[in-house]
């Protein structure tokens, strides 16, 4: 975590967007290292591409332990983003080679009785994804 972390800090001070963070208690042990960094980097290399977009440049992670889930809230300010059928479109031109990020992380928490939820504040122009592990089961 804390690796990822330290990078995802320097990748938005370089493109001057203020990252901020409160990792608290929240036991990611369980999860495979590799399924950890399909989860956190593809979420926060949406969050800093979004947030690059914007005019707030923002973006926000949190890590907590809620009832028997492990929780990771990460938001960032954003453009209003462009879906279909409820489900997240890559904002990219050539989208036969972009747009897996959130399939593959649905298929990493699937292994983990995991979800995924986000939503858009068109109010604030904020993004938020909300992943919930049961990691309980794992322990």
């Amino acid at each position: 975590m804390d690796v990822i972390l330290n990078r995802y800090l320097l990748e938005a001070n370089e493109r001057g967007i203020r990252f901020e963070y409160d990792v608290k208690l929240c036991n990611l042990n369980s999860i495979d290292d590799m399924d950890l960094v399909t989860i956190l980097g593809n979420l926060l290399d949406n969050a800093i591409e979004a947030a690059e977009k914007s005019e707030d440049k923002t973006v926000y992670l949190e890590t907590a332990l809620r009832n028997a889930y492990q929780v990771i809230l990460i938001q960032n300010s954003s453009l209003p983003p462009k879906e279909s059928h409820g489900h997240l479109q890559t904002s990219k031109a050539d989208r036969a080679i972009h747009g897996f990020g959130l399939k593959n992380i649905s298929k990493c928490l699937k292994k983990y009785n995991g979800d995924l939820h986000w939503e858009y504040d068109t109010d604030t122009h904020m993004f938020t994804v909300t992943v919930m592990i049961d990691t309980i089961s794992y322990d």
